[in-house]
């Protein structure tokens, strides 16, 4: 089960940073991006360090269940 929700939290964390932050800071619209930097910064934060944190989480936890260890290690 905790493998399943790391898994589903980085698909949630992908779509937010592919389907909203990279279309509103898009530079190519006539009156140029939806969100400024600062905007942009201030609604996502770090999002994208903590999207490739809990990707590597995710597939720390799927080594360990692979090879039979402890995911307690993981964390």
């Amino acid at each position: 089960e905790l493998r399943e929700t790391e898994r589903n939290y980085v698909t949630m964390l992908s779509n937010i940073i592919r389907l909203f932050k990279t279309e509103m800071e898009k530079d190519d619209r006539r009156n140029g991006p939806i969100l400024t930097k600062v905007e942009s910064s201030q609604i996502f934060g770090n999002i994208e360090e903590i999207y490739h944190l809990h990707l590597t989480i995710a597939d720390q936890l799927d080594r360990a269940l692979q090879d039979d260890e402890c995911i307690g290690a993981v964390f």
